[in-house]
């Protein structure tokens, strides 16, 4: 047992650490970052390792990133090796979390299924998933999230096998998983009623581990919490409060059938955008995760099984969440589905497992021995592998393509408008970034910046919030260009108002924004054309730069109330 053990902990690290070099071919196809959220963390970053504070703009409190924990993080590594590297840092960080997350996966499969060819199987379909690769160099916290998610279920389960030791550390876990996404929460609180559950079904599960538990959980949950209220007077970071501030009243007040309706929407959505890709075997791989959760209920509350695999289920319905009680757009992120990438890992998981169980529960005796087993799993994997490799490279394939793509797009349009910023106005400017998305243009500027999308400026939520466009028809959602259009157009007046109060110097914007074109309101004096000469055929080809003539707008603005 010691000999097998030896050599599984390499080869699992081996396989985890493959997709490496899948993450170095496309990361190589351009220097910098395909997300300009990413940017976002690069200022948060940048400033809290040169001891500016938690913020944005320096030495002013905001929380406009997704993630307290990755800023943190990439705020020491910075420190340790300077921010030149930063883009490197933080693709290596991702790479690395990601390809953790991986051997966690691969662990839990090999404890479930005893198969080493499910599990060569499954590193497969995690790593060739543009939902894997592409999220693990963007930059973004999702290789650190879902790392967190495989190792909170892993820890679980040891504790199930000792009863009395790990209870403190799954707590830290959690609280860990917490502080890098608000829907890390679900461990504390499913690892919470599952311990509860516990303590009233099985009496020999004393209190005091349930105790510790919540203890290792509010060590790091609970400053955390505090310096949130007590600074911001939210528990959510600016990046969430501002997607449900401008959303339709109406879809925020939606009745509980409506919400559940959603939430099964956005589930189903969800699922199929992650088994899209893979075609037959993604279905096959969905049906089978979804007998998986079957197996997972039937055991936790019929047999008193494993209550790790039900976990591990439970988190594959997290799409139901955001349609349940966030239905913004766009949905899961909108690039590669990022905030559901970690659903994939354990949908593979469930799926692959839930095949073996199923094999073995059905099969005879004869066809459950290895000398059976073994030939019939080895066939299935090399006609896996016959219809699943081109679908693989396409994927890499057209990973390359958009990376370098997106990468372009915020290294020289928006990254011409930072430094446009910086060569020709005062070092006291005011900057408002429109609709060109704070990260690149915001980050990358030297001075005080402004997001119309309310990420580090709270106080722009009331121009937000509005009557709106409402929903047709009570049919799914409207086109989003005209839904946000309507929008803008209720509100453009409000934007105005605060311009005025802000003593705003400049408005940057696509050329093709979804609200009113700036240009045709007074005060606005277009100074700059990034990009495409003339009229641009898409949105993204063209960046304008406004001066704001204060006296002319707020004369105006003034006199139109």
């Amino acid at each position: 047992m010691c000999r097998r053990f030896a050599f599984q902990m390499p080869l699992l690290l081996v396989l985890a650490f493959l997709g490496w070099a899948i993450c170095s071919r496309i990361a190589g196809t351009a220097i910098g970052l395909p997300l300009d959220d990413a940017y976002i963390f690069k200022r948060y970053a940048l400033n809290l390792a040169s001891g500016l504070g938690f913020s944005f703009n320096p030495h002013e409190p905001s929380l406009g990133c997704s993630s307290f924990l990755w800023t943190v993080l990439l705020a020491g590594l910075v420190k340790i090796f300077g921010k030149e590297n930063y883009f490197a840092l933080a693709q290596s960080a991702g790479i690395f979390f990601t390809a953790m997350s991986i051997y966690f996966m691969l662990r839990l499969l090999l404890d479930y299924t005893s198969s080493w060819l499910l599990v060569f199987t499954g590193a497969f379909l995690a790593w060739f998933s543009g939902v894997t690769f592409m999220n693990a160099v963007s930059g973004m916290e999702n290789g650190l999230f879902s790392f967190l998610v495989l190792f909170n279920i892993y820890e679980f389960q040891k504790y199930e096998s000792s009863k009395t030791r790990g209870a403190l550390k799954m707590g830290v876990l959690s609280g860990l998983a917490f502080l890098t996404r608000p829907e890390g929460l679900y461990f504390a609180v499913a690892i919470g009623c599952v311990l509860l559950w516990q303590f009233f079904r099985r009496s020999r599960l004393k209190f005091f581990q349930l105790l510790i538990f919540a203890l290792g959980f509010f060590v790091l949950a609970g400053p955390y919490l505090w310096w949130m209220h007590h600074t911001f007077h939210q528990f959510l970071p600016y990046t969430f409060l501002a997607k449900i501030y401008s959303s339709d009243p109406s879809i925020l007040a939606r009745a509980p059938a409506r919400k559940i309706s959603d939430g099964f929407w956005f589930l189903l959505s969800g699922w199929h955008l992650l088994i899209k890709p893979w075609k037959i075997v993604g279905w096959i791989l969905g049906l089978f995760a979804l007998c998986g959760v079957g197996y997972a209920a039937v055991e936790f509350f019929r047999k008193q099984g494993s209550a790790a695999f039900a976990l591990l289920a439970g988190w594959l319905f997290l799409p139901f969440a955001y349609g349940y009680k966030f239905p913004i757009t766009p949905h899961f992120g909108g690039y590669y589905q990022r905030y559901i990438s970690s659903v994939w890992l354990v949908m593979v998981l469930l799926g692959l497992a839930a095949i073996h169980k199923i094999y073995m529960g059905s099969m005879p005796k004869l066809g459950r021995m290895g000398c059976v087993r073994k030939p019939l799993y080895l066939l299935g994997f090399i006609l896996f592998l016959i219809y699943c490799w081109p679908i693989a490279r396409g994927q890499v394939r057209a990973g390359k393509g958009v990376f370098k793509a997106e990468v372009e797009l915020n290294q020289s349009l928006r990254k011409s408008a930072s430094d446009w910023l910086n060569l020709n106005t005062a070092r006291d400017a005011k900057v408002l970034v429109g609709y060109t998305g704070l990260g690149v243009v915001g980050g990358e500027t030297e001075r005080y910046v402004y997001d119309i999308g309310a990420l580090i400026n709270p106080d722009f939520f009331p121009c937000l919030q509005g009557k709106g466009a409402r929903q047709s028809g009570g049919g799914r959602w409207e086109d989003i260009s005209k839904y946000v259009s309507a929008r803008e157009s209720l509100r453009w007046q409000d934007i105005l108002k605060y311009i005025c109060a802000k003593q705003i110097d400049y408005f940057v914007s696509f050329a093709s924004p979804l609200g009113p074109d700036p240009g045709k309101s007074e005060g606005f004096k277009e100074v700059a054309r990034l990009g495409t000469a003339g009229e641009p055929a898409s949105s993204h080809e063209q960046i304008r730069i406004y001066r704001i003539e204060l006296k002319t707008l707020c004369k105006q603005f003034s006199a139109s109330q």
